[in-house]
């Protein structure tokens, strides 16, 4: 059983998986697309997007596609209506990846590096039983309301750990988030971890 299927009996709700290229996808599709908008495509289809049609400011900065974090401070305190130093230390304070993606590959597809779930808070809670009782420890959750799922995937991949994210504006809009819907992130050797325990535990 892949690890998306383990996830989707084990929640009750829909993953899919994120691969990211260090070499660019042939089928990648020439329509700029948002992060959020493409994992939200993915449940559906397979979705290749080449970086540089990664359309959203806040996820070019996840995935170290762009290091310009003025701009993009000057950009969130004028659409959020903060000061620019609120801005700047949110922004710095978010995660992102070490290595920049040549192309991102979206879907139920084979080597994610991560799984992304919308999940309502029933199956985020089924989660993070099973995180619990794989670490045996809570769960430290750091929540924004900005660069909120981007970020939360970059902290997924980079630091190995599941993340939880209440997305953002943007993100409720493009990606298709449901008002009762939250955002989980999985690593792929985490969710592995909990699947083999999982059968492990049923074979006991």
């Amino acid at each position: 059983m892949s690890e998306i299927r383990f996830l989707e009996e084990a929640t009750g709700d829909r993953w899919t998986g994120v691969r990211l290229l260090h070499s660019t996808a042939s089928d990648s599709t020439g329509q700029p697309m948002r992060l959020c908008e493409a994992v939200a495509v993915s449940f559906n289809r397979r979705v290749a997007l080449s970086s540089d049609r990664l359309a959203c400011p806040g996820a070019r900065r996840s995935l170290a596609l762009d290091e310009d974090d003025e701009g993009l401070a000057l950009q969130m305190s004028e659409k959020a209506g903060m000061p620019v130093r609120f801005a700047r230390q949110i922004i710095a304070e978010r995660p992102r990846l070490e290595t920049a993606p040549q192309a991102l590959v979206l879907g139920d597809i084979e080597e994610p590096d991560a799984l992304v779930g919308h999940l309502e808070p029933l199956a985020a809670m089924k989660v993070l039983r099973l995180w619990q009782g794989h670490f045996g420890t809570r769960l430290h959750v750091e929540l924004s309301g900005f660069l909120a799922v981007c970020s939360c995937m970059a902290a997924g991949v980079r630091l190995e750990r599941l993340c939880l994210s209440l997305g953002c504006p943007d993100s409720r809009e493009y990606g298709a988030i449901p008002p009762t819907k939250l955002v989980a992130v999985l690593p792929i050797g985490l969710a592995g971890e909990l699947a083999q325990r999982r059968k492990e535990h049923a074979n006991v």
